[in-house]
């Protein structure tokens, strides 16, 4: 089954994350309107979901990431692989016991500014980063709109709606 990961301002707090399936995908959405500690419990949620302990470890044996992918590549390899943040990949990482504590503290402790620098070095899991206002970049969300409207994921009447929403957002930001 797909999975796809969404992450989108719903400026409702008590809105964390919401899943929904249609013509045979999983959707998983975040709230990118909340408060950073909220989304990472959002996630985590999302990690469970799209990051099943099995398909975990496969993919680490497949990539030869060693049994401990315990380094910041490795983590960046599977942000890639299953679109998640970074310290949401380290968490499923311990809590599926493929690193220890002491590794997981290590990671945790990667500065961010450090992750997108190896990102960019790398190109891994630069597709599914975060603007600093905690929101997709603006390219990925109008690649994902276009991709739901062109699989009629949405009824029409939703799609001028949010087609009348990123004209919006492309006046407001000079894009247009």
């Amino acid at each position: 089954m797909n999975l796809e990961l969404l992450r989108y301002p719903f400026h409702d707090d008590e809105l964390w994350a919401l899943t929904f399936m249609k013509k045979g995908t999983i959707f998983v959405c975040v709230n990118s309107d909340l408060a950073l500690c909220k989304q990472l419990k959002a996630n985590a949620f999302a990690g469970l979901l799209l990051m099943p302990e099995p398909l975990l470890r496969e993919q680490i044996s497949l990539f030869g990431l060693g049994d401990g992918a315990a380094d910041e590549d490795s983590v960046l390899t599977l942000m890639a692989l299953f679109a998640m943040p970074f310290k949401a990949v380290v968490l499923r990482l311990y809590e599926c016991g493929v690193v220890s504590r002491q590794q997981a503290e290590r990671l945790l402790d990667v500065a961010s500014a450090e992750v997108s620098q190896r990102i960019l070095l790398t190109g891994k899991a630069k597709r599914w980063q975060l603007d600093g206002k905690g929101t997709v970049s603006f390219e990925t969300l109008l690649e994902k709109a276009e991709c739901s409207f062109s699989h009629e994921y949405v009824t029409d009447s939703r799609e001028k709606e949010d087609r009348a929403y990123i004209s919006e957002l492309k006046k407001k930001y000079g894009m247009m």
